[in-house]
């Protein structure tokens, strides 16, 4: 008796990709914007360019393009996930652009680098995690802001709190405080 087994590799977003935002991206986006807005007005951040690293479907890039009026680049490895993301924002001033973000290069540095919705838990060892944060670093001008979350095995107590750390451009922690999202 033999059997025959078919393996089809298929690449990650691409089936669900027209389907993601209705399944878990409206409400994901939806968190992330309350808790950078919550972050804008806490530390005061000012930019006048950004890049929104595992972009998905495009709906933060898009946010920032239009209630910050900045030029925004959404960076993701899936072509469905951008083909999106290009529906969602149209005519805007966001370049969407295929590349992965463990080595992604922009066209010019920007001064605001988000990664949303555990973007950064795709990474799946510590190795891509700093070539990941190595490239986000390559990416930003000096005095520049990298705005994350990312899921650990060490999670506050509650769903709704979260972390807020504050580095310098070395790297070298300057503030640490809790916040919780309202």
């Amino acid at each position: 008796m033999s059997c025959h087994c078919h393996t089809r590799l298929v690449r990650p977003y691409s089936r669900i990709a027209r389907d993601y935002d209705a399944i878990t991206g409206v409400v994901d986006f939806m968190r992330a914007r309350r808790a950078f807005e919550r972050l804008v007005r806490t530390y005061g951040i000012h930019f006048r360019s950004a890049v929104d690293v595992g972009c998905g479907t495009g709906l933060f890039a898009c946010y920032l393009n239009r209630r910050w009026g900045v030029p925004v680049f959404g960076v993701d490895r899936s072509p469905e996930m951008l083909a999106a993301a290009r529906r969602n924002c149209p005519n805007l001033d966001v370049c969407f652009l295929l590349q992965d973000f463990r080595n992604f290069r922009l066209p010019w540095h920007v001064e605001l680098a988000t990664a949303n919705s555990c973007t950064l838990n795709h990474l799946m060892d510590g190795e891509q995690l700093k070539h990941g944060f190595r490239a986000i670093h390559d990416n930003l001008h000096s005095g520049s802001y990298l705005v994350f979350d990312l899921l650990t095995n060490h999670q506050p107590a509650h769903w709704t709190q979260g972390r807020t750390r504050t580095w310098s451009r070395r790297w070298r922690r300057r503030r640490c405080s809790s916040t919780r999202e309202s």
